[in-house]
């Protein structure tokens, strides 16, 4: 195997298949990428148990052939290398490693890595066997859109290491022509649906995952092509395919969740009541509880920490206000990660009493909804 390319294109390459490397692994495959010069492109591929990317560039190939490197030592070589240099990457069949130079037989630098056995890598996914059998189901998704609604809901969702693995997912489905996404870790829930999506397509896939693929997103009307096996979803973004499981079991009933009446409407400046909260949050980041107490009445909004240790704080909003006087208790942090997940100056924040589930919206993002639960101590 023997290609060359400048830099500028391979790099953005390697950083695309490097989400799904792992930096270290019991099985040493998994930290490899996977090289392929053939017919004037260059194929590269990363996986581990849950995530593969492909991506292929085009590249002046002098020799035909493929092998296995170190992924990140790879990586750190070509992103050190001097942007105004090729990159030749060489097999040297004696050795059985591959060489970085620039390509001059004088070059300045040159890199030696040892390869993996190509053989144990393994193969990529193919959808292809269940489109033919008809178990597939395949959706074009403008890239902006399917960016947005997984960057709005993945912070509700469970993290990684949740014994209830399906609360570590998106819900991705198309419904009423809609698409939508639902994360939640029943704490709180992140729902978000754009109109204009006919499909008929269900997926719960990890938020982490969901987030890497956002990464290689453009806010462009470009399509994504979701093709859903059994087992699998794969992604298909311009000349790069991702692939990752979908997780087994049961999405929470999120429609029933999301409140249908209310006592109290409050509007106020979003990033306003940011600011305060953050203020607030600075009395109780280390305290044993990260509950906030909030006060609404004769349209003022009142914030407090509560008695501690170190002291206390409180900060008083006006607000425009429907219906009753409320108190209220909340975990700061999921108060402050919805405000922040929202767009908008007015946010407007709709509860029904000291115990119910509280939703916050925006009318400057149509079809966005969050909802936290309040403490109850």
């Amino acid at each position: 195997m023997h290609f060359k390319c400048p830099k500028d294109v391979l790099m953005p390459s390697i950083n695309t298949v490097q989400r799904a490397v792992q930096t270290s692994s019991s099985i040493d495959i998994y930290t490899g990428i996977y090289l392929n010069a053939s017919e004037g492109k260059l194929t590269m591929i990363g996986t581990n148990i849950d995530l593969s990317i492909k991506t292929t560039i085009a590249v002046d190939v002098i020799e035909e052939g493929k092998v296995v490197v170190e992924g990140k030592l790879f990586s750190d070589i070509v992103r050190k290398w001097p942007a105004d240099k090729p990159i030749n990457v060489a097999l040297d069949v004696n050795t059985n490693n591959i060489i970085i130079s620039d390509g001059n037989d004088n070059s300045s630098f040159k890199a030696e890595i040892k390869t993996m056995n190509v053989n144990d890598y393994p193969s990529f996914p193919d959808p292809n066997p269940e489109i033919e059998a008809g178990e597939a189901k395949l959706w074009d998704i403008p890239q902006q859109d399917l960016k947005k609604v997984i960057t709005s809901t993945a912070f509700s969702a469970a993290k990684a290491d949740h014994s209830r693995i399906y609360l570590t997912a998106i819900l991705l489905e198309s419904k009423n022509s809609e698409l939508r996404a639902v994360a939640t870790d029943t704490h709180r829930l992140a729902y978000y649906k754009l109109p204009g999506h006919d499909g008929n397509i269900s997926a719960m896939i990890t938020a982490d995952d969901l987030l890497d693929i956002s990464k290689l997103l453009a806010d462009n009307d470009e399509m994504v092509r979701l093709t859903l096996t059994p087992r699998r979803a794969f992604f298909d973004i311009t000349n790069t395919t991702i692939v990752t499981r979908l997780i087994e079991g049961t999405f929470p009933p999120y429609e029933k969740v999301i409140p249908t009446q209310h006592r109290t409407i409050v509007k106020i400046g979003r990033q306003e009541l940011i600011d305060a909260v953050d203020r607030i949050a600075v009395m109780i980041r280390n305290a044993s509880t990260f509950m906030v107490k909030m006060t609404i009445k004769d349209n003022y909004m009142s914030i407090a920490s509560g008695e501690l240790e170190i002291g206390k704080a409180e900060e008083k909003i006006y607000v425009e206000q429907e219906g009753e006087d409320l108190i209220i208790k909340m975990d700061y942090r999921f108060l402050f990660e919805g405000l922040k997940s929202l767009i908008g100056e007015v946010v407007e924040i709709q509860f029904n009493g000291p115990e119910s589930a509280i939703l916050f919206q925006s009318a400057e993002m149509p079809g966005f909804i969050y909802i936290m639960m309040p403490l109850i101590i």
